[in-house]
């Protein structure tokens, strides 16, 4: 009989993320590291207490914080968008792509979306889209 391979603890998956943007609550007492505080930013935003029967769309979502609170505070439905290829960026506008291929951290950069997402069983939906791509016909109204 083959040896069933332990798989690693969410503690190992979220260090195994070569970069995080956002601080993320996973776990009580576990919090992702981030280049961001995002849980102290939401503190000082006017951000809805329910969001309850409400389709919600957040727009470079990066690691996802808002998209995940967004459905925290009961949001029937939370499209989240980004762009995983760093070629793909529009900002900064002075730096190059050679320079903004190196960003890709060896195919990481986004990863810690994918942590999250089934760490917290999120049916958050993540779409590779820039803004520029949003239309009905592709996430709908």
């Amino acid at each position: 009989m083959p040896e069933l391979m332990a798989q690693p603890s969410l503690a190992e998956r979220v260090a195994a993320v070569p970069t995080w943007y956002h601080c993320i609550r996973l776990a009580p007492g576990m919090v992702t590291p981030g280049e961001f505080d995002t849980l102290d930013e939401l503190e000082r935003i006017p951000f809805p207490a329910s969001l309850s029967g409400k389709r919600c769309l957040d727009i470079g979502t990066a690691d996802g914080f808002w998209a995940f609170e967004m459905e925290r505070r009961g949001a029937s439905e939370v499209v989240a968008i980004d762009l995983r290829d760093p070629a793909r960026f529009d900002w900064p506008g002075n730096v190059d792509l050679a320079q903004r291929a190196g960003w890709d951290n060896g195919g990481g950069l986004w990863r810690g979306f994918d942590v999250v997402h089934e760490a917290l069983g999120s049916r958050v939906q993540w779409r590779e889209l820039a803004v520029y791509e949003l239309a009905p016909a592709t996430i709908g109204m």
